[in-house]
């Protein structure tokens, strides 16, 4: 666990607790209420608590800084036999999305058009067996894909056009085809 704490950010409690709990398992509020026997405003205000006490507001970018300050243990390495592959520009999708970053930043960064982002986002969420964002994070973590000396931002992207190829540095380099630019 990361013994790291957000500066002045209080222990979560343990209502707190179970609702980032099923967060990361990907739930929505409609489902945490009906797992905890919450109504849905007290699972909406509880989420805002937490989110003010880790400082943003995306439900993905919540579970990653809950594992990452140590608000929240973040869940056993698991090893499966044949892990889910990511490809270069998965991972720094993954790690773009841990980060809370933006769908327009993300655009910038991949240097993909919003339909080609949502279209990676939809297949790195097959790959991982994820149903959202946030439970990609968490699957992330658990696969060993993120981890406390990550960043949050992955490696560096440098465009050129077309489908990608990685450098030998680890950045992503556009390489061949036009029709693949966005």
């Amino acid at each position: 666990m990361i013994t790291t704490q957000c500066a002045g950010a209080r222990p979560l409690a343990a209502r707190e607790s179970d609702v980032l709990r099923l967060v990361a398992a990907g739930r929505d509020n409609l489902a945490i209420s009906a797992e905890t026997g919450l109504s849905v405003a007290s699972v909406t205000s509880t989420l805002r608590r937490i989110q003010t006490k880790l400082d943003t507001g995306q439900r993905a970018a919540l579970v990653d800084r809950a594992y990452r300050t140590g608000l929240h243990p973040a869940p056993p390495l698991h090893r499966p036999d044949d892990p889910p592959a990511l490809d270069r520009e998965l991972l720094v999708l993954l790690r773009l999305i841990a980060a809370g970053t933006s769908p327009r930043r993300m655009e910038a960064v991949l240097h993909r058009s919003r339909n080609a982002v949502r279209v990676r986002i939809q297949r790195l969420l097959e790959v991982l067996g994820a149903d959202n964002a946030a439970h990609a994070v968490h699957l992330g973590w658990e696969f060993g894909y993120l981890h406390p000396a990550d960043s949050g931002t992955g490696p560096a992207i440098t465009p050129f056009a077309g489908r990608n190829a990685a450098g030998r540095d680890g950045t992503i380099r556009d390489v061949g085809r036009r029709g693949d630019r966005g």
